[in-house]
């Protein structure tokens, strides 16, 4: 299990570059918050982030650990949520020694090489009533078509299409028996111009954007839908809401 792209740690921060042009973190807090029940009291959120899905969640605990390997985002979760137990570890590092009513991963398992020991570690560690939410990014998706195609190009990297999918995690979960269902969730990027969304890409490309060429730049601007009628550059992006269950 790898640290997420190196660009979460540079001081301009692209991932919140990137999330600044999306509603993304709303209309996933909103499918996260209708999986809670009343009972639930001790939450895992594996890969918080900066926190902006797990405030949608957090009030709902007595109990929260949130674990965020970058250190520029650990140091966010840190002050903004004084009232949690916060890691600066991935789930790989972390020995977990308690049970949790709710564990949360959103767009984490895409950087876990073996999805069996991670699901086998965090089912074993959910509480008889509990549930599990991993949340992937929908390959399907316009989005995830477009970073899929270009990885390879722009940074020298394995394609995305080669890394862990959401089917992948559902097959692991049919080869284990493990109960779970599956929702699809969408929410869109929307940008002033489509340099605006080209420019807010280089954290999932491991690579700042200006510095790629105007060729590539320009066979990237034909691969994506037209502009809209007023310049502005809209993208929807799937995702798979991977719900397991003890019962």
């Amino acid at each position: 299990m790898t640290v997420q792209s190196s660009l979460y740690n540079t001081t301009e921060n692209s991932f919140e570059k990137f999330l600044s042009y999306t509603n993304e973190k709303e209309i996933l807090g909103a499918a996260v918050q209708a999986e809670l029940k009343p009972s639930y009291k001790k939450l895992l959120d594996v890969g918080a982030g900066n926190g902006d899905l797990t405030r949608h969640i957090i009030d709902s605990f007595q109990r929260v650990v949130l674990l965020e390997p970058a250190e520029v985002l650990y140091k966010q979760l840190q002050t903004r949520f004084p009232q949690a137990q916060i890691v600066n570890a991935t789930l790989e590092d972390f020995s977990l020694t308690e049970n949790f009513d709710f564990i949360l991963a959103s767009h984490v398992f895409i950087y876990i090489s073996h999805i069996d020991q991670a699901i086998t570690k965090l089912f074993s560690n959910l509480n008889q009533e509990g549930k599990i939410v991993i949340i992937m990014l929908d390959n399907e998706s316009p989005y995830l078509k477009f970073i899929t195609h270009f990885t390879p190009e722009v940074s020298q990297q394995k394609s995305s299409a080669l890394l862990p999918q959401w089917s992948d995690i559902v097959s692991t979960l049919t080869t284990y028996a493990i109960r779970h269902t599956i929702k699809d969730v969408t929410s869109h990027i929307n940008c002033p111009s489509l340099q605006h969304f080209l420019d807010i890409n280089d954290f999932h490309f491991n690579q700042d954007v200006s510095s790629i060429s105007e060729s590539l730049l320009q066979k990237m601007r034909e691969f994506l839908p037209k502009p809209n009628a007023n310049g502005t550059f809209s993208l929807e992006v799937g995702h798979k809401l991977i719900i397991i269950e003890r019962r």
